[in-house]
């Protein structure tokens, strides 16, 4: 019996629901009534303070009249709701103990265990199961577990009491992801790490259009050592998306991630792959005038002047000429790219840069002696686009 309940006559000592076993050392306080205004205000500051004081200076009629799973009207929340999603066990430990619906869901659809593990309230999670709380439980609009959750926000701690206790590490939210892909997609190399060694499917594909792998969410979003966690354990650097071919390297490369791409390379990607769209890895960076990446593609021998697109006939050059990226177009000058190249309309790098009125890509293009005669297929030039276009500097 704690200090308060000890100065209470035994008649008014709230006992344990039948069948719940309170946590060892957190003995069960005295609740405020929720059933009134003031009640479920000071329960909810309680919540939010973690003021254990409010919660045991409640009356007789106060605990008589309390509503232990009493919600709100804005999001359906329970005191135990606000308690797990708070991370206060003492409290938490209280309500289950007075019988609080431990599966109850908020406006959402989450649990108080989902809450908990979103939260990252370790100890909150275990009090939750001790008592029965179901594992498996998934909100009901995205299908996220509390593994998914604990996953996808970085909470380690709770991701390996859940494996511990057999979560299912497959589980697949309502986007198809599983834990392992949440937890690449966040670069969370520990929590990677755990699910790998509890035996994740390495290469788990999503079934949605994407079809994307838990490396290519991770070198996409910039994870380098996430990324190398997942190659060293074996998954497959060259694997595709279905739907438009993407691999770990165009991906990593279209988003200008140039320590992954430095890292994919040692793991010998193919560099010259490509998309559905047709774009390889180096017109991709051209095309966000990532310089830092492209030089890496071409010391690992990316081709400068490989086949154009095959929709466009465009090159890595002229890609980058048309959006401006003078240094680009730069570093591919000096590497050997073909200055003169023309897509599909006639369009050589010159042309479109001053179409686009990329000055300082022009003063570039010139310099290194692009024709400035050159016509596109409707027989306009360089200076005549300039002109058409505005694009005039005295």
């Amino acid at each position: 019996m704690n200090a308060v309940t000890s100065q209470m006559p035994l008649s008014q000592v709230p006992a344990p629901s039948p069948g719940l076993v309170p946590t060892p050392g957190l003995a069960p306080a005295v609740v405020p009534a929720a059933t009134s205004p003031t009640g479920f205000a000071s329960l909810r500051r309680a919540h939010s303070e973690g003021d254990d004081l409010d919660i045991t200076r409640a009356t007789a009629s106060q605990r008589a009249a309390f509503n232990v799973d009493k919600a709100t009207e804005s999001n359906n929340d329970t005191p135990l709701t606000l308690a797990c999603s708070n991370g206060h066990a003492q409290m938490v430990n209280v309500l289950v103990c007075r019988g609080a619906n431990i599966e109850h869901r908020d406006k959402k659809g989450f649990t108080p265990l989902i809450l908990a593990a979103t939260g990252g309230h370790r100890d909150v999670v275990e009090l939750l199961l001790n008592n029965g709380a179901q594992i498996e439980a998934q909100s009901e609009r995205t299908k996220d577990t509390a593994l998914s959750l604990a996953c996808s926000g970085g909470r380690k701690d709770v991701v390996e009491l859940l494996l511990s206790r057999g979560a299912n590490k497959e589980h697949r939210n309502v986007s198809d992801y599983t834990p392992l892909s949440l937890a690449a997609s966040g670069g969370y190399v520990e929590i990677v790490n755990m699910l790998l060694n509890a035996g994740a499917e390495i290469n788990s594909r999503t079934g949605s259009k994407l079809g994307i792998s838990p490396l290519m969410l991770a070198a996409m979003n910039g994870h380098k050592e996430a990324t190398r966690v997942l190659l060293e354990q074996g998954s497959d650097i060259n694997a595709q998306i279905e739907t438009n071919r993407n691999t770990a390297l165009t991906l990593a490369c279209f988003q200008g991630r140039t320590e992954v791409v430095a890292l994919l390379l040692q793991y010998n990607a193919n560099v010259e792959h490509r998309a559905k769209t047709g774009l390889t890895p180096l017109m991709e960076a051209a095309n966000g005038g990532y310089v830092e990446v492209g030089e890496l593609l071409l010391d690992a021998c990316a081709d400068p002047n490989t086949a154009p697109v095959p929709s466009s006939r465009d090159t890595a050059l002229t890609i980058a000429a048309d959006k401006g990226h003078e240094r680009f177009v730069d570093m591919l000058v000096h590497r050997g790219a073909h200055i003169d190249a023309r897509n599909k309309k006639g369009c050589t790098a010159l042309w479109l840069a001053c179409h686009g009125g990329h000055l300082e890509t022009v003063q570039t293009l010139v310099k290194h002696g692009a024709d400035v005669d050159l016509q596109d297929n409707r027989k306009m030039s360089p200076l005549m686009v300039a002109f058409r276009k505005g694009h005039v500097k005295r």
